[in-house]
């Protein structure tokens, strides 16, 4: 049997403190006008330095060396802008190339953000934050373009760390080969309210210790357009493209692929979705372990509540996307796993393809299978509609559920809908999905369900030992309606076990 608390998840956010201290209203500081353009050499990050103090538009030639910051006892407007060959920003492996703190309105483009090292967020370390009198207080909203994340290391957030209710915008941007090396969120980490907004990007070659080899999300908003998030990994935890607990992610016309997760989820480990509603959530130091976490609201600094600039859909959405190659070493979710165990969480997957995907566990417990998709709950309802898609060439071949499994533990309520969508591989003479019991789809327990609506396929999947198309397990639910397609399924199209394979 799973165990309830498998997915467990702590904020590594330590700045909650300041938010008791700040008792003034929000002040933002007024625009500032100065430039400079540095050439390093001659110039040194001192320069650097003193010219974002200065505020307005700093220009970066060449490497320029040392821990840069923009906070409110400075110029809180600053546009860092790399001209000619590769311009770069080096933190020496000395701390974080780049803090932002404040009310700060930063652009970074351009640039090369690299070999910063910190407890959170060796690249970029974003947080809210006051002056030295606590009257400028608030958040930063960061816009990055055009630049290049890379060779960053921090215990969490290797490329970045966004804490509290950051405004991230990141656009046309790299994120590669960053290190979580003791915690979770390789590329990019945004803890308590913070918002992403992604498009054109790349997040690639990231690794993390813990969750989320790419991007580790908790209690956060994401939206991700147009961008890939490949060859990441999750070394020891979940999530190897993408970790998301206590969020709301929103993933259109966007590719996950060879990404690599110890655990749950190769492409995206997903649950307990409810996303911010109000502000930060738990207060533990970065260095606290893992323990089960529960939501509960605090106020943002500058603020009672959050106005998302853009609106992101309640839970999991993915849309116009393809999850391919990705892999699920040793539990559920080759391609993505989604998980009920502390909060609601609802999928919904349109137009989109899991392909080739592979959980290869050999556990018979419900802990590994799923290679394309794995769904489970306990005591919350985790809920997914699957629409217009392709799900094929996916594995669990030393489980269940090649292309799908879905079950329910300890009730709640585990649903998957399939309407128009493709168990079939595009090439008619080839394998489906593939999985031990249940090689299209496997289902279980009395409050787990499965409806296949209208134009679904399930065609050429295959099961060594059951359940070719699809394997109803420990009296679960199937729903199949007219004008629902089961052909050349092997070795059955259909097998309802007349007991409970699992214990």
């Amino acid at each position: 049997m799973t165990n309830p608390l498998r997915h467990p998840r702590v904020s590594v956010s330590f700045l909650l403190a300041l938010a008791a201290a700040v008792t003034a209203a929000l002040l933002v500081a007024g625009p500032a006008s100065a430039s400079g353009s540095y050439t390093c050499p001659p110039n040194t990050g001192a320069d650097v330095q003193t010219g974002i103090n200065d505020g307005g538009t700093v220009y970066i030639h060449g490497t320029c060396h040392g821990n840069f910051y923009v906070d409110a006892n400075n110029a809180l407007n600053v546009t860092l802008i790399g001209l000619g060959t590769n311009p770069t920003l080096n933190g020496d492996g000395t701390g974080p190339v780049l803090e932002i703190s404040g009310p700060a309105n930063v652009t970074i483009k351009n640039l090369t953000l690299t070999n910063g090292s910190n407890e959170v967020g060796g690249g970029i370390f974003a947080h809210p934050g006051c002056d030295e009198t606590d009257t400028i207080c608030g958040t930063p909203n960061i816009t990055v373009i055009g630049s290049k994340i890379t060779g960053n290391f921090a215990a969490g957030g290797g490329g970045v760390y966004a804490g509290g209710c950051v405004n991230l915008t990141v656009t046309n941007t790299t994120v590669s080969n960053n290190s979580a090396v003791d915690g979770d969120g390789g590329g990019l980490y945004l803890d308590n309210c913070p918002l992403l907004t992604m498009t054109g990007s790349s997040v690639t070659r990231n690794t993390a210790a813990g969750f989320g080899g790419g991007l580790a999300l908790f209690a956060a908003d994401a939206s991700i357009n147009a961008s890939t998030f490949s060859n990441n990994m999750s070394q020891f935890e979940s999530g190897g493209g993408i970790d998301s607990v206590f969020s709301d992610l929103q993933i259109m016309n966007s590719k996950l692929t060879t990404n690599t997760a110890y655990a749950y989820g190769g492409g995206i480990d997903f649950g307990n979705s409810q996303g911010c509603l109000e502000g930060p959530v738990g207060n533990s130091p970065a260095s606290a372990s893992h323990h089960h976490a529960s939501a509960s609201s605090q106020p943002c600094i500058g603020g009672p509540s959050r106005n998302l600039p853009v609106s992101i859909p309640a839970g999991l959405t993915v849309t116009n996307s393809t999850v391919d190659h990705n892999t699920a070493m040793h539990d559920g979710g080759g391609g993505i796993e989604n998980f009920a165990f502390g909060g609601d969480s609802p999928v919904t997957i349109s137009n989109s393809t899991l392909s080739f995907n592979n959980a290869p566990g050999n556990d018979t417990d419900g802990d590994s299978g799923g290679g394309g998709f794995h769904q489970d709950t306990c005591e919350f309802d985790a809920n997914t509609t699957i629409t217009s898609s392709k799900i094929y060439g996916n594995t669990a071949v030393n489980s269940m559920g090649g292309g799908i499994s879905n079950m329910d533990f300890c009730g709640g309520g585990a649903e998957v809908t399939l309407a128009a969508t493709m168990l079939q591989n595009p090439n008619a003479l080839q394998i489906g999905n593939q999985a031990k019991y249940g090689g299209g789809i496997y289902n279980a327990f009395e409050t787990a369900s499965v409806g296949l609506s209208a134009h679904t396929v399930i065609a050429r999947n295959k099961a060594t030992v059951n359940g070719g198309g699809v394997y109803n397990d420990c009296a679960g639910s199937l729903t199949i309606a007219p004008a629902v397609t089961f052909l050349l399924n092997m070795p059955n199209n259909v097998f309802n076990a007349p007991g409970c394979l699992i214990d």
